[in-house]
């Protein structure tokens, strides 16, 4: 492919029409405003008049095996604006895929980043794909960009680039006491150091984050078959137990089972500068009986070894990629068949899957893949893929869903469906780039994400990583990033209790979900990339004679998860209200106080106020005194009014002489005690 940068030099004019920033996004105008360029001596651009996603007319490019084409334009960029970006593909026997790119450029053209949309694959008729872009820093030009590899036929239609500029509120609504779905456990991670008895704040973060399963790949390559058997000399007897070398495994395993973790084993290679480490095994079936033998170690204390009774094995990693697999489709599917039919041979009830594909729109790879499974018979207990994308979150819903098509075309309707790597951080061809992976864009992708895949019928959703220097949740001293705080509050949001019903989110990353218990109520808000200026959450189903305390603590580029605001809402005022700048994590917490309503105050509560009605001051006594003590003071709109800290005391006073006539809600916390009373100022 010829370099479209160099040819979009020569367009060096941008218009502005309507409300999008793109000339001729539905092709309407024929081929006009565009820059196209294609690997082929033959004509690959085409107008279609016959099958269009809106409108009269639709790109068609039609490719043959080995050309590539692609097509794009380019707007000034404001770095100063958010930009909502669309478009609306179908496909057609296509071999490999079409990848969107949004790439940011310098006034000379130089690259600055680029951003991968989800590429398409098979689709299922016209699909329209959206997300939210924020301008790099760097950048003057905003460049949309599409790459199709063929062979096959794409038809494109309604391209756009949107400022936006809806500034209002975002409207949810909760309904406390109505169950909605049950939530998911998708609180599993890769490896690196999940637990580690020399560090314990690794343990406390695991432990933090909830996770269960750890995958076992890029673990400083000390459960890859090369760490454990070797890769050079391949003379070794794989029944023998002194051909392995079980030393590094074994500590990292049992810093797993430490920290409360599972393995979820990824049998294979890390990757490796040593191209001998994505070569594929001389002898596959002797390979074959290496992931039995350390199986057995690991299940049945063969080789010294342990009771882990592990359950997920993972063949391989990424095969669709050079990096990992020098081989052949067929080389891949050749090795896949003998370790899934020894694995099985020796206990049916483990699970086995793969191929842990790094881009699962590619056809020529998943295809092939499919089809032995159902040809040959081959066991198949889950199909294993990744995913990292930045503009839309919502997308990952969507790929989820293009699997299940996918597998239950080739009748495979009962196989699981997991995720082993996915994170959310900006992806650039030219390399990694520390933009967006630890800010409050990430965070805002991390809930917004867990939240869309709630819908899904995902078993299980490995996040890369645990700690690592790009991508992980914690940093090398086991302090939680922005991820990790994300990652930490949907947990607590989780342990919290049953799921109820949460609305008004969207398909761009604006999400709510929301947990009641006994004794309180979690809401997760974020919003990764609006430019709305907060947020109201009304509740529908409200008890009587309860008042809500609320508290929302917030991750954004101010604050990483410290606490924002508090308030007071009930059924005569029930609805928060909140300002909040994208993108954000907002985490309610509201405890709920059933008050009595003859003596206005909290059933069990340890204190009163008096007097009530009150004038210049009120009187707070307690039953004992007690070391540590808070007041809020709120009005019937939830505002909060005072704030104070009160030491070893059974009886406070406080000043109200600056409080306006009217009805107010005191709520008080001790070390043992808290509560909420009822205050008149008259």
């Amino acid at each position: 492919m010829r370099n479209i940068l160099l040819i979009l030099s020569c367009f060096i004019s941008f218009s502005v029409f309507s409300q999008n920033l793109l000339l001729n996004g539905g092709f309407e105008n024929e081929q006009t405003g565009w820059i196209k360029d294609s690997t082929t001596d033959y004509q690959a651009f085409f107008i279609d008049n016959t099958d269009f996603n809106s409108g009269a007319k639709s790109l068609r490019i039609t490719l043959a095996e080995g050309d590539t084409a692609s097509f794009g334009q380019f707007i000034v960029a404001d770095i100063n604006k958010k930009y909502r970006i669309e478009y609306s593909v179908k496909t057609q026997d296509v071999r490999e895929c079409l990848f969107p790119f949004v790439q940011f450029t310098k006034i000379d053209f130089t690259n600055v980043f680029s951003l991968y949309l989800t590429p398409a694959g098979v689709t299922d008729g016209w699909e329209t794909n959206f997300g939210r872009v924020s301008v790099h820093e760097d950048s003057d030009y905003l460049v949309f960009l599409f790459v199709f590899n063929g062979q096959g036929t794409i038809w494109i239609d309604d391209v756009g680039i949107y400022e936006e500029t809806n500034t209002d509120y975002n409207n949810y609504s909760v309904k406390i006491h109505e169950n909605a779905n049950p939530l998911k456990n998708l609180f599993q991670s890769n490896g690196i150091d999940p637990g580690n008895t020399d560090y314990p704040i690794f343990l406390q973060s695991f432990a933090d984050l909830g996770i269960n399963y750890i995958r076992t790949h890029d673990f400083a390559i000390a459960f890859d078959h090369g760490a454990i058997v070797g890769l050079e000399d391949q003379s070794y007897d794989p029944f023998d137990p002194a051909s392995y070398y079980f030393h590094i495994s074994d500590s990292m395993a049992q810093n797993i089972y430490n920290a409360g973790g599972k393995i979820f084993y990824r049998l294979g290679q890390s990757y490796s500068y040593d191209p001998i480490c994505s070569m594929p095994p001389e002898d596959p079936q002797k390979w074959a009986d290496v992931c039995v033998q350390i199986i057995k170690h690991y299940n049945d204390g063969w080789n010294n070894g342990y009771h882990y009774n592990l359950d997920y094995f993972e063949i391989w990693n990424e095969p669709d990629l050079p990096e990992f697999w020098k081989g052949t489709v067929q080389d891949y599917i050749e090795m896949y068949r003998c370790a899934a039919n020894a694995i099985k041979s020796y206990n049916p009830e483990l699970k086995v899957g793969g191929p842990a594909l790094a881009n699962v729109w590619d056809q020529s790879f998943i295809n092939e893949f499919l089809d032995s499974v159902v040809t040959y018979d081959l066991p198949l207990d889950f199909f294993s893929y990744h995913l990292y994308y930045l503009p839309n979150p919502y997308q990952f819903k969507l790929t989820n869903e293009y699997l299940r098509r996918k597998l239950n075309s080739f009748g495979l309707y009962d196989v699981e469906l997991i995720n082993t790597e996915w994170n959310t951080g900006h992806f650039n061809p030219a390399g990694y780039d520390p933009y967006s992976l630890d800010d409050a864009q990430n965070a805002a992708q991390v809930v917004s994400v867990l939240t869309y895949m709630q819908e899904t019928d995902i078993s299980m959703f490995f996040r890369y990583s645990f700690r690592n220097y790009w991508f992980g949740l914690i940093e090398e001293n086991g302090d939680l990033r922005y991820s990790g705080f994300a990652y930490k509050t949907f947990y607590d949001l989780y342990k919290n209790g049953d799921r109820v019903f949460a609305h008004g989110g969207d398909t761009l990353g604006k999400s709510i979900i929301a947990t009641n218990s006994d004794t309180l109520i979690h809401i997760i808000v974020t919003d990764n990339s609006s430019v709305s200026q907060g947020y109201n959450i009304s509740f529908d189903d409200l008890t009587l004679e309860v008042d809500y305390l609320y508290t929302i603590y917030r991750i954004d580029e101010n604050n990483l998860y410290e606490e924002f605001t508090s308030g007071i809402f009930n059924y005569s005022n029930p609805q928060i209200s909140v300002t909040a700048t994208p993108p954000f994590v907002d985490h309610v917490i509201i405890t709920p106080y059933y008050v009595d309503v003859e003596t206005n105050k909290i059933k069990n509560s340890n204190a009163y106020i008096i007097p009530n009605p009150a004038k210049e001051n009120v009187n707070l006594i307690f039953d004992k005194c007690y070391e540590n003590i808070s007041i809020k003071i709120f009005d019937i709109a939830g505002k909060l009014i005072i704030s104070d800290y009160f030491t070893s005391s059974d009886k406070i006073c406080i000043q109200l002489k600056d409080i306006k006539t009217g009805n107010y809600i005191l709520h008080y916390e001790t070390e043992t005690d808290r509560g909420n009373l009822k205050l008149i100022v008259k």
